[in-house]
Order: structure tokens, then sequence, then C-alpha cells
């Protein structure tokens, strides 16, 4: 499956907008020859991805791979990453506090 700004719906041009400044950000001070040569793809792929142009969806999927993150984190902007981040820490501090409480329960009767 490819993706394409120019035949996508404002839904899936969104998503792209926001893949494309996320390998950007993640690309760093390299430069497309570069990343691509970190990632697996090549540089036309690259290019592709950050101009909106047609690209194939498992080349995402190799370039999470390769930076060891998940497909789904090149799709969310940085205020839903930051959201995703507090709502982690609330649920380590639930299970943090339910551990504790059992181990009161079970040994400090």
């Amino acid at each position: 499956m490819s993706l394409d700004k120019s035949t996508a719906s404002p839904y899936v041009s969104r998503y792209l907008a926001i893949i494309r400044k996320n390998i950007q950000g993640l690309r760093g001070d390299m430069n497309q020859q570069q990343f691509a040569d970190k990632v697996g793809v090549s540089r036309t792929t690259i290019q592709r991805i950050e101009s909106g142009k047609n690209f194939e969806i498992t080349s995402l999927l190799k370039i999470a791979e390769a930076l060891n993150i998940f497909p789904f984190d090149l799709c969310l902007t940085e205020e839903q990453r930051r959201k995703l981040k507090e709502e982690v820490q609330v649920y380590r501090q639930t299970l943090k506090d339910e551990i504790i409480e059992e181990i009161e329960r079970k040994h400090f009767k």
C-alpha cells in the first residue's frame, strides 16, 4: 500500500504531514542519504516521504524498526506524544501504589 498526499483525504493528508515532520526531526543534522543508510531505505524514499509524494507504507515500518520505535510513533504530534507520556506516568504510579499495597497487605498485616 502506498501513501500520497495528492490523492489522500484531508484526514490522511494530516497524518502524512505529521510523518514528514517526524522523519525530518529524526533525521536531525544528517542529510537524506546518511539517514537513508542508517534506516535501510533509499535516499529517494526519504525524499518522497519528506515531500509528501507517493511512498510505500513498508518504508515506514523499516524506518521504525531501524530506529527501534513503534511505527505508531511516526504518526504522533509532539502534543500527542507529551499527553501519552503523562498518561504512562500516571499508570506507572498507580501500578506502583497497587504493588506496594499488596505487599503491605501480605507481609505486614
